[in-house]
């Protein structure tokens, strides 16, 4: 099988079962701890605890030599196949992943960097792998989803909106994201969003029908997560419209409006069918995002006055 190209200042090396993909400079600290010896997670180094991350935490750790903490990111399957596949991957798919993301950083859009990635394999040369990515952990960070809860104001969600509008315009000028939805979008500390998750998007510019697509994908996570009704074009979407596509707003509202509608449908059987234990741990696990975003809003302005 052919592995991907890496970007420039990134190299690979293998040894029995594991390969690590790592960014030059930080190698050495990387292998001193173990990355390449089929070390497991628990013994490369400090135990900063764990973040909230998508499917389950993410463990932080401190690797010595590398003077900033890392989250520890595994590689897993979702959809249909992922309880079957669990965390099999294809070994080039954390090449594609480094690849993606150096792509779009060298391009200007805001993307967390992937420092190294180490896959372990069954035996030596497996075709399918599992995949640990190492990203620098972003200082008080939370996705759109919290961050929108915590917006009262409609200053506030301006703000946060017409920031996720402008990275999402970069990003479809150099990437088709598989998976756009509020929660692969990450506030940062001073405002500015970053897109997360790239795994098996298309380095290419996203033609008008992919974008809009794209964009109505990020609206359905919109309306299941509660945050915009399906019927009707609410402020939110001028808001974070404008900001993505300037004065041709409307035109792209329009666009994205059609695989709204057509696929709306479908996904709200999903979401109906999904009710029941798993229903009810979405909605609690929701409710208590927006009770954390709410929490957080409240110290940050104790801590301002």
């Amino acid at each position: 099988m052919a592995l991907r190209a890496l970007p420039d200042g990134y190299s690979d090396r293998s040894s029995g079962r594991s390969r690590l993909i790592a960014r030059d400079d930080l190698r050495p600290a990387l292998e001193a701890a173990g990355l390449l010896d089929d070390a497991p997670v628990e013994a490369w180094g400090a135990d900063l605890g764990d973040v909230e991350g998508g499917r389950r935490p993410l463990r932080i750790v401190e690797i010595e030599g590398i003077d900033f903490p890392l989250l520890v990111k595994p590689l897993r399957r979702g959809g249909l196949l992922g309880p079957l596949l669990r965390r099999a991957a294809p070994v080039d798919r954390a090449y594609a992943e480094i690849l993606v993301v150096e792509t779009l950083r060298r391009a200007g859009v805001d993307t967390p960097p992937i420092v190294a990635a180490r896959t372990l394999g069954p035996f030596r040369h497996s075709p399918f792998v599992t995949i640990e990515l190492l990203i620098p952990l972003v200082p008080n960070a939370r996705d759109l989803d919290e961050a929108l809860h915590a917006a009262t104001s409609p200053r506030a969600r301006t703000a946060l909106l017409a920031a996720a509008g402008r990275t999402v315009r970069g990003l479809h000028g150099e990437v088709v994201h598989q998976d756009l939805n509020l929660r692969n979008l990450l506030v940062r500390e001073d405002g500015s969003v970053a897109v997360l998750d790239l795994g098996d998007s298309r380095i290419r510019p996203a033609s008008r029908a992919a974008a809009a697509r794209n964009l109505a994908r990020l609206y359905r996570s919109a309306v299941k997560l509660g945050h915009a009704p399906p019927d009707r074009v609410g402020p939110d979407v001028v808001r974070f419209a404008r900001a993505y596509a300037g004065d041709g707003w409307k035109e792209t509202v329009r666009a994205a409006a059609g695989p709204f509608r057509r696929t709306l449908p479908f996904h709200r059987l999903g979401w109906w069918m999904g009710k029941g234990r798993k229903g009810r741990k979405e909605r609690k696990e929701r409710n208590e995002r927006k009770e954390r975003a709410l929490a957080r809003s409240g110290d940050a302005a104790d801590r301002g006055t």
